[in-house]
């Protein structure tokens, strides 16, 4: 891992140390995977002060909505190491 990446929420906190995709709402997708070469930027500002309209979880895929259309993907793989972190705002971790 070269990096990570932090989400902070008001009742959790997301950290993100693999894959994800932020698709913008007029559908223009920013993939960030944090061990690629070539990282695409980070536009991640237009998340600031909105509020999440919608969370959904796929395997492998957790999903968050936000109020004005953006969207954030989070990936996770299958293997022996974590690719995040969830913390809730009782201090239980999540680890995916």
């Amino acid at each position: 891992m070269r990096w990570q990446t932090h989400f902070d929420f008001d009742q959790a906190q997301l950290n993100v140390e693999w894959a994800f995709e932020h698709i913008d709402r007029m559908g223009k997708v920013w993939r960030h995977h944090h061990d690629g070469d070539g990282l695409e930027p980070v536009s991640l500002r237009r998340l600031c002060q909105q509020k999440v309209s919608m969370i959904s979880v796929e395997p492998l895929t957790l999903t968050i909505g936000f109020g004005d259309g953006d969207v954030l993907k989070v990936f996770t793989e299958v293997g022996m190491y974590e690719c995040g972190h969830i913390f809730d705002a009782d201090g239980k971790i999540t680890v995916f």
